[in-house]
């Protein structure tokens, strides 16, 4: 459809008749005809060419009845065509922020013509060579102003409540700091304070973030079943791999849930807990292997003698943690305290090993 250069129309009879036509009062476009419709209707139709006869279609269309404008194209074709132009020149200099917009008023309690919402296309960059524009809308809220809530970008990035997205999808109520978000990011979430993702779902179902791969669309999950009121890890698939209810299971472990701030699994691997039997190269050998110099180089074998006498001073054993180091340590990790009774056992048989052979002394044996 040809563009129409003027819009102000002169009137005209509402009977139908080609005398009765509607015409721009100057710059009329060639291929552009205009008529009066037999229920008031404005019609037209783009002929292609400067001849103002043939049939008319309802191209243009202001209904008087609905307050309704409609706008066909009724030519041959199937594919997309623009029916409607908006264009926003000016007398001056083009600058960016500067574009056409769509407006729409409606009568309030009290007063008509009052501003609702709009949408507009306006330049984010007016230089012809690079020339990029954005699409924004606007809403009004509380009898305020005009306010832009989303903005699509040159770039095909969403803004909502945020100008400038840092993602293709970026939710902004507050600024998080000077923190952006990571590249590659697809979706962004931002506040200024705590701020949710809200799954929702009713009472008997579960709620789930799913994790895809390029041969499967479920690849790994967090979900929480409202049936058994749990949140769950899936991992490789949709097999649960940790379960946290009112304790916390990992895998399939015998006896389920132990309650409140308990662990239970079929199994716990700590990288604290270490081999020693370093030690049994200082009772034999009287030295540390030459890859174990540096990891355990302060450590040393008590005598039954040496042990009775640090114990008796500190009042644990000098291979175990006591109250003074626990306090100005903290606790120690599982492993750590697994590595630390493995020591102790290994000692102790080393003891029974000295007190077997003063026992074969005093009874006369080899």
């Amino acid at each position: 459809m040809a563009q129409i250069t003027k819009h102000v129309f002169i009137s005209a009879k509402a009977d139908g008749a080609d005398t009765a036509r509607v015409r721009p009062l100057s710059n009329w476009n060639d291929g552009h005809v205009f008529s009066g419709g037999a229920n008031g209707n404005l019609l037209m139709r783009d002929t292609g060419d400067a001849t103002y006869g043939g049939d008319w279609a309802a191209g243009l269309v202001w209904d008087n009845t609905n307050k309704l404008l409609q706008v066909t194209e009724n030519l041959a074709g199937t594919v997309a065509v623009d029916v409607l132009y908006l264009t926003k020149n000016t007398t001056g200099t083009p600058a960016n922020n500067m574009g056409p917009g769509v407006l729409f008023r409606g009568e309030s309690s009290t007063t008509i013509d009052q501003n609702m919402a709009a949408i507009r296309a306006l330049w984010s960059d007016v230089t012809h060579a690079t020339r990029s524009a954005y699409l924004s809308l606007l809403t009004v809220n509380g009898a305020g102003a005009l306010t832009e809530r989303v903005r699509i970008s040159a770039a095909g990035d969403l803004g909502v409540g945020i100008a400038a997205p840092d993602s293709l999808v970026h939710v902004w109520t507050a600024s998080a700091g000077a923190v952006t978000a990571v590249s590659g990011t697809v979706l962004t979430v931002e506040g200024g304070g705590s701020t949710f993702i809200s799954i929702l779902t009713p009472a008997a179902s579960t709620g789930v973030l799913t994790f895809g791969s390029p041969t499967s669309n479920r690849r790994g999950e967090i979900a929480y079943n409202h049936a058994t009121d749990t949140l769950v890890l899936r991992a490789q698939g949709t097999t649960d791999r940790v379960t946290i209810g009112t304790g916390v299971q990992v895998g399939v472990p015998t006896g389920g849930d132990k309650g409140a701030g308990t662990l239970n699994a079929v199994a716990v691997y700590d990288d604290n807990v270490l081999l020693t039997d370093y030690l049994w190269d200082l009772y034999y050998d009287g030295a540390l292997r030459p890859e174990d110099q540096v990891q355990w180089s302060g450590a040393r074998l008590w005598s039954l003698a040496e042990t009775r006498i640090f114990t008796h001073a500190h009042r644990h054993l000098p291979t175990l943690p006591g109250r003074a180091e626990w306090a100005a340590s903290g606790a120690r990790s599982l492993g750590q305290m697994v590595t630390a009774l493995w020591e102790t056992v290994e000692q102790q048989q080393m003891h029974l090993f000295a007190l077997e052979a003063e026992l074969a002394a005093l009874c006369g044996r080899n």
